[in-house]
């Protein structure tokens, strides 16, 4: 997995495992990358939209 970081971020983009542990278990999700779960849960609106995102992951992992 490729991914970026510098003193202040950390940017990974998610597989569609990951999409999905993100959506479903935001905190196994945490845990297996090892990272810090911020403060509050994902919105219902956020969801949707990370639902939508993960189709599209799941088509182009497809083709």
């Amino acid at each position: 997995m490729v991914e970026l970081q510098t003193e202040r971020i950390r940017l990974i983009p998610l597989n569609a495992k990951y999409l999905n542990l993100l959506i479903e278990h935001e905190e196994q999700m945490a845990a297996k990358l090892s990272l810090s779960k911020g403060v509050g849960s994902l919105d219902e609106e956020l969801k949707q939209a990370l639902y939508f995102r993960l189709s599209k992951v799941l088509e182009y992992e497809q083709n």
